[in-house]
Formats: C-alpha cells, sequence, structure tokens
C-alpha cells in the first residue's frame, strides 16, 4: 500500500497551494493555460504516490521541501497532460515522465516548459518581433493621457454590446464599473461618460468627479 491511498496532507497542503496561486510560477505562466493545477498539489500526489504507507508525515514533508525524494527511475504517465504541471513536478522529483495529450498546444507548451532554452536565442527572437512586428501594432497601443500628452496603454477593457429591441440603444453587456481594487483604492468608470477614477471610497452611489454622473 502506498501513502496516498493511506492518507493524503490536505490540511497542511492548503495554506502552500493557496500561496503559489498568488504568486504564480514563472514555469507556468510562459503560456496561459485553462484549468491550471498547482504544482505544489502534483508534487505532493506524486511523493505520496511512490512513497510506503507507513511513512511519517514530517518524512514525506521534508522531501517535498528539499527535494529529498530518490524518485529516479520511476515512471510518470499523464495521458491528459493539459498544461504539463504532473510533466514538470515529476522530472523535479528525478521521474521518468511520459506527457500525453490530444491538443497540439499542450505539446508544445509542455515541451517548452523542460527543454533547455537559449536565452540569448530568446532575447534574439523578442528584439525581431519587436523591431518586425512590433513596429506595425505599436500605434494601437498610444492614447493620451489626461495631461494631454501621449502615453502607452498599459490595459484595454473590451466590453461586448447589444441593441435593444424596444427603443434600439446600445446597451454595456457590462454591468460592473469597477475595474480593479488594490490596497483599499478602487479604480472605477464612469459608465456615462467612460472617465477612470481612483477613490478610496467606493459605492453604488458614487459620483464621477468629471460629469457628475
Amino acid at each position: 500500500m502506498r501513502y496516498i491511498e493511506r492518507d493524503f496532507p490536505v490540511e497542511r497542503l492548503n495554506p502552500v497551494a493557496l500561496a503559489e496561486g498568488n504568486s504564480r510560477k514563472p514555469i507556468y505562466q510562459m503560456h496561459k493555460w485553462w484549468a491550471r493545477r498547482l504544482g505544489s498539489v502534483f508534487r505532493m500526489i506524486t511523493l505520496a504516490a511512490f512513497a510506503p504507507a507507513d511513512l511519517p508525515e514530517d518524512v514525506l514533508w521534508s522531501r517535498f521541501a528539499a527535494g529529498g525524494a530518490d524518485l529516479e527511475g520511476k515512471i510518470v504517465l499523464d495521458p491528459f497532460m493539459g498544461g504539463g504541471t504532473t510533466v514538470v513536478e515529476a522530472l523535479r522529483l528525478g521521474c521518468r515522465v511520459i506527457g500525453v495529450d490530444i491538443n497540439p498546444v499542450a505539446w508544445f507548451v509542455t515541451k517548452k516548459e523542460i527543454e533547455p532554452v537559449s536565452l540569448e536565442d530568446l532575447d534574439r527572437a523578442f528584439r525581431f518581433l519587436e523591431e518586425t512586428a512590433g513596429q506595425k501594432i505599436r500605434r494601437y497601443y498610444r492614447t493620451t493621457c489626461p495631461a494631454g500628452h501621449g502615453a502607452d496603454v498599459m490595459y484595454y477593457f473590451w466590453v461586448k454590446v447589444a441593441e435593444c429591441e424596444e427603443c434600439g440603444a446600445t446597451v454595456r453587456l457590462w454591468p460592473n464599473t469597477e475595474l480593479s481594487l488594490r490596497d483599499h483604492r478602487h479604480v472605477v468608470v464612469c459608465p456615462e461618460c467612460l472617465q477612470v477614477v481612483e477613490t478610496a471610497g467606493y459605492s453604488s452611489r458614487t459620483v464621477c468627479p468629471d460629469c457628475g454622473a
């Protein structure tokens, strides 16, 4: 019997998974993947799947934290690897890994997550894109700041619209006017004049300082 068949340290693992979910490991951010699984959870699953059932939990955690598990020669198969979390974490623990997915994007993303990369070649490719495609699309990411100066656009918020069947008016299909909240500061957009406003006290009765709506 294996450790995972007897127990799994869910309670102790939860805060670790929460911290990872908030920090986002760079290797898993190279390409968007929906339903991205957390590396810490899959690392523990892999360790618990190969550990004997009577292994003390503290020893399991020491292997988790320090990478002290000797899993060389163990084979892990993930027939639905998706974004490659199983593949990456099992390789980090010394396993031999087989990853399969019907989606060629999943295969390519996972391949790039685990293969060696030349930073010089990568920088050269980025510079090439900047000098070619970048020059063509940069003008679409320029705007005029409130002071009247040219500025680079950091974010675009796309809102779908629909035509009212009764009066023909264009209706925005996004009722929420709050764009972000950070450090108790709200960034909201006025639904009337579309001015972006930062405020410490946001409510449904907030008054736009520009148009008064």
